[in-house]
């Protein structure tokens, strides 16, 4: 019977709760981010879950071939979410900024839709992975 006190497991349950309600939070701004970027359609939601999938790929690859030389996995966990959080956060900030330097650089592929569309996608997903590895 528990008497009471945490167990070994409750850190990691919490940071592993704690790090996909932070997940949830940012893709639901970089959704709107993107609207503003991108415009609100299906591209604006394509582009954000895209970006998050290539991120936590890129991350899982990381993990699967760099995991064995961690020695203290927790601790290297939660120093990851905060890294996490810290770019996510600078990307929710910096976003409305880039909007008009992102339009200026897909400006002049205005009238070659194929190409603008595959811009538009090379740098929201290269902005979404960032902080999502």
């Amino acid at each position: 019977m528990n008497s009471g006190t945490a167990g070994p497991g409750i850190l990691p349950a919490a940071a592993a709760f704690l790090g996909g309600v932070a997940a949830l939070l940012f893709q639901t701004l970089m959704f709107r981010q993107a609207g503003i970027a991108f415009g609100v359609s299906q591209w604006a939601g394509a582009l954000t879950l895209a970006g998050f999938m290539a991120g936590l790929g890129i991350g899982n690859l990381l993990a699967a071939t760099r995991g064995t030389r961690i020695r203290r996995l927790l601790r290297a966990y939660i120093l990851v979410e905060c890294g996490v959080a810290v770019g996510g956060i600078m990307l929710i900030l910096l976003f409305p900024g880039l909007a008009n330097v992102i339009g200026s650089w897909l400006s002049p592929l205005r009238d070659v839709p194929l190409a603008l569309n595959l811009a538009r996608f090379g740098i929201a997903l290269g902005l979404f992975a960032l902080p999502v590895v």
